[in-house]
């Protein structure tokens, strides 16, 4: 993962590097933005799609199916949300970039 969170808490490192999973709990990718994926990385994602079936890929990608995960601190890339085309209002509400005044944030239905 090389994407800074963009919703709800997040864990941050002191040094920066290359790390097992950290920003959020239970070792799951922070969201759909901001990872890049090797060759043999992406013969895994295949495989165990194949395999164990294919979900999100900020649930999927976590330290369990895939243990060589790795996040860099300070993460590099930043998603902008300015709208959402699969969130409901309450789930916006977790975005580091929602307003209640809707001025930068819009739900699309």
């Amino acid at each position: 993962n090389i994407g800074k969170p963009s919703y709800g808490g997040f864990a941050v490192k002191k040094v920066t590097g290359v790390y097992p999973m950290f920003s959020k709990g239970g070792g799951y990718i922070p969201g759909a933005h901001g990872y890049y994926v090797t060759p043999t990385g992406a013969e895994q994602l295949i495989s165990k799609a194949k395999k164990y079936g294919a979900s999100p890929c900020d649930l999927y990608l976590n330290n369990k199916m895939f243990p060589d995960i790795k996040e860099i601190w300070p993460q590099v890339v930043e998603a902008r949300d300015e709208f959402t085309t699969i969130q409901n209002e309450r789930g916006c509400g977790a975005k580091h970039s929602y307003q209640k005044d809707r001025k930068n944030f819009r739900i699309l239905s």
